[in-house]
């Protein structure tokens, strides 16, 4: 009878433990990506936001207010237009072509009753 309950119990630790890896496991590593994501996004920001400072404080140095500000906006100007030249346009990354959105609201049951 010791028997018996010794392999139930084994049995019952074997199922829980393997729905425990299949679910426990990829939800952590989900939750891990996204906290190391969010760090690094804030990292990345603040970086971001000093070395444009330091970049600015640095072309003071050498150039006239006005022409430092000029420098910098070019910088960022530049940096938008090759942004922009990269973008993905509307609808060929699949989620608007897929919803069916057509254009402005209604437009698709206008398009029904017609």
């Amino acid at each position: 009878m010791d028997d018996w309950a010794t392999q139930a119990t084994d049995w019952v630790e074997r199922g829980v433990g393997a729905i425990r890896d299949r679910t426990v496991g990829p939800a952590q590593q989900i939750v891990k990506l996204i906290v190391y994501g969010v760090l690094v996004a804030i990292l990345a920001i603040t970086a971001f936001v000093l070395f444009s400072v330091l970049l600015l404080r640095l072309l003071n140095l050498f150039l006239p207010d006005w022409a430092a500000w000029l420098v910098l906006g070019v910088i960022f100007l530049a940096g938008g237009a090759v942004a922009f030249i990269f973008r993905t346009p509307r609808g060929a990354a699949g989620n608007n072509a897929s919803s069916g959105a057509v254009g402005p609201a209604g437009a698709k049951e206008k398009e029904r009753s017609a």
